[in-house]
């Protein structure tokens, strides 16, 4: 998982190919939606973004292709308006995509235990149940 302004990505590949793992060939893309795209069609690898990968990791449409998680500062924010509190429809919709952020999460855990997600994510104050 990358943050926005982490620009680093060249760097980590280079330690992947350093291990032996050496590309056909490379090609970058402007937009993280195409190359998902790219990924999802076997055309190459990328980081994932866990709330953008997390469904294609539980259908077996991607797989990590190594035992790593980088967990950054990125994060999606539900905001809600200052001067009130949530509408109910508000707060079930937020427990909702809370929930099932959660549920994907003990998923891949389970799937992929080597990637060590729960232990990643609870150093950085997050636990998974």
């Amino acid at each position: 998982m990358l943050d926005d302004g982490e620009r680093n990505w060249h760097e980590r590949l280079a330690k992947f190919e350093a291990r032996g793992r050496l590309a056909a060939s490379k090609a970058s893309f402007n937009d993280y939606a195409i190359a998902v795209q790219a990924a999802l069609l076997g055309q190459g690898i990328l980081p994932g973004w866990l709330n953008v990968v997390l469904h294609w990791l539980i259908e077996g449409a991607l797989r990590p292709v190594e035992d790593e998680v980088v967990v950054t500062n990125r994060r999606c924010c539900l905001v809600g308006p200052k001067n009130r509190p949530l509408s109910p429809a508000a707060v079930d919709l937020r427990d909702w995509i809370a929930e099932e952020m959660w549920t994907d999460l003990r998923a891949v855990d389970r799937n992929y235990p080597a990637l060590e997600l729960r232990h990643s994510l609870a150093k950085s104050g997050f636990k998974i149940g």
